[in-house]
C-alpha cells in the first residue's frame, strides 16, 4: 500500500492509555476501508485485530469478545456465557454470546468488538483489572417494564470490581464516541416515545439532584446539567449522565475523551445525513 493510498483514507478515532491499565480504543466510521470493505464480521475482526508493522502482520489481540449490545442490558457477561466460538483465518478466537450484555472483563491481549451510532465506549481499569464495553441511553436508565438486575450498567462495573476486592476510589473509568448533547434531542411528545422518554426524564433529573447533594462530592460542577433545554426540548448529555451515576457509586476518577464530531463522516442515530443516521461505527477496545 503506497503512502499517497493511506492518506486517502478517512481517519479513525483513536486512544491509547499507558497506565495503569495499557489499552487502545479505536473507533471506524462506516466509509473506513478496514470496515467498509469486508463482507463479514469475520472478515473485518480479522482486518482489525492486527496491525502492519512495514514487513509483515502482527495479531494485537488472541481473544475478542461480542456482547450482545443491542437489548442495552446493563450487565457484564461472564466467560461462560459466551456460547459461541470461531478462529478467525489468523488464529484470533472470537467470542459471541446470545445472552444480553453491555460490558466485558478482558484481560491482556483481549479485545471487545461492537458497532454503534453515538453510545459510548466506557473502558474502567484499576490495577491489572479492566472492564470494557458498550453504553447506550437504556444502559444507564432502566426502560419502562424492562426487568433486569441492575438500574445501571454503572452499577454492574462497579459491583465487578467490589468482587475482585479493588476498592472503588482507585477505579479510572474513560468514556469514548459519544453522541453530541447538542443533537440528542429528547422531545417527552414525540409520538410514540411519550412513555419512554417521560422515565428517562424523570430519571435523569431524580439523578442530578442526588448528585449535588451527595455528600464529598468534589467532581461535580454544579452548572453542569444531564439534561439541557434547548429551544424548549431537553437535550440528553450521556457523558454527564454516567459521570452522575459513577459518583453515585463513589467511582470518582473520571474522564472523557471528544464526542463525535457533528455531521461529520462518523454515523450517529441523529444525523442529518439519513444514510449515517441508519448506519453504525465499528468500535474496537483491546488491551495490549
Amino acid at each position: 500500500m503506497t503512502t499517497e493510498q493511506v492518506q486517502k483514507w478517512p481517519r479513525p478515532l483513536s486512544y491509547r492509555m499507558a497506565a495503569p491499565v495499557p489499552y487502545r480504543v479505536q473507533c471506524f466510521q462506516p466509509s473506513h476501508p478496514l470496515v467498509k470493505e469486508t463482507e463479514t464480521i469475520e472478515d473485518r475482526l480479522a482486518r482489525l485485530s492486527v496491525v502492519d508493522d512495514g514487513k509483515r502482520d502482527k495479531k494485537k489481540v488472541d481473544r475478542i469478545f461480542l456482547p450482545n449490545v443491542g437489548v442495552m442490558s446493563a450487565r457484564r457477561n461472564h466467560f461462560t456465557e459466551f456460547d459461541s466460538k470461531r478462529v478467525l483465518s489468523n488464529g484470533v478466537e472470537l467470542y459471541g454470546s446470545y445472552k444480553p450484555a453491555d460490558v466485558v472483563a478482558i484481560r491482556k491481549r483481549q479485545g471487545v468488538f461492537f458497532q454503534a451510532g453515538g453510545c459510548l465506549l466506557v473502558v474502567a481499569t484499576a490495577e491489572e483489572y479492566c472492564v470494557a464495553g458498550h453504553v447506550g441511553r437504556e444502559s444507564l436508565i432502566r426502560p419502562p417494564g424492562a426487568e433486569r438486575e441492575y438500574e445501571s450498567v454503572v452499577n454492574a462495573i462497579a459491583e465487578s470490581f467490589d468482587r475482585k476486592g479493588i476498592a472503588r476510589e482507585n477505579i479510572v473509568l474513560r468514556a469514548y464516541f459519544g453522541i453530541q448533547p447538542r443533537v440528542f434531542p429528547h422531545d417527552p411528545t414525540y409520538p410514540g416515545r411519550e412513555a419512554l422518554y417521560e422515565n428517562l426524564l424523570a430519571k435523569a433529573g431524580s439523578i442530578q439532584s442526588r448528585v449535588r447533594k451527595k455528600e464529598r462530592v468534589k467532581k461535580w460542577n454544579q452548572n453542569d446539567f444531564i439534561l439541557e433545554v434547548i429551544g424548549g426540548i431537553p437535550h440528553l448529555n450521556l457523558y454527564l449522565l454516567l459521570k452522575a451515576q459513577a459518583l453515585l457509586e463513589d467511582i470518582e476518577r473520571i474522564a472523557f475523551e471528544k464526542p463525535l464530531p457533528i455531521n461529520g463522516d462518523f454515523a450517529y442515530t441523529r444525523h442529518t445525513n439519513p444514510e449515517l443516521a441508519r448506519a453504525r461505527n465499528s468500535v474496537f477496545v483491546y488491551r495490549e
